[in-house]
């Protein structure tokens, strides 16, 4: 069965409970994962604001292997720093988005999730 039919099915209510489990267990596990992508984007544009992303080592970094004898990293750092604040996540925040993101990768809401054929089913 396509996942657009048990899709389709589910919403109108005519999957068996097991079905709807599975499906049920599978968009949560969607929708965890999208969430975990979008704290781990929030934390990643906090760090680029950051003095610390301005640094040699993280720019020659950004760079990759291939570039580092074509700029000078140093004088890289000097033109993009900027006295004054920043911006980006308050502290607090911030601990809040890393606490979550962590629980989030480390919990498991849901069993994994069984291939088709694992199941004795069709694929």
């Amino acid at each position: 069965m396509s996942e657009s039919r048990r899709l389709e099915d589910w919403l109108d209510g005519r999957l068996s409970p097991p079905d709807r489990a599975e499906l049920e267990a599978r968009l949560a596990r969607e929708r965890i994962g999208a969430l975990v992508t979008r704290l781990g984007d929030i934390l990643r544009a906090d760090f680029m604001r950051s003095e610390a992303a301005l640094q040699r080592p993280a720019l020659q970094a950004s760079f990759g292997a291939a570039h580092h004898g074509l700029f000078d990293f140093d004088a890289m750092s000097r033109l993009l720093s900027r006295p004054g604040p920043r911006g980006g996540l308050k502290e607090r925040r911030r601990e809040r988005i890393e606490r979550s993101l962590s629980t989030l990768k480390a919990q498991r809401f849901f069993p994994p999730a069984l291939r088709a054929v694992d199941a004795g089913g069709e694929e």
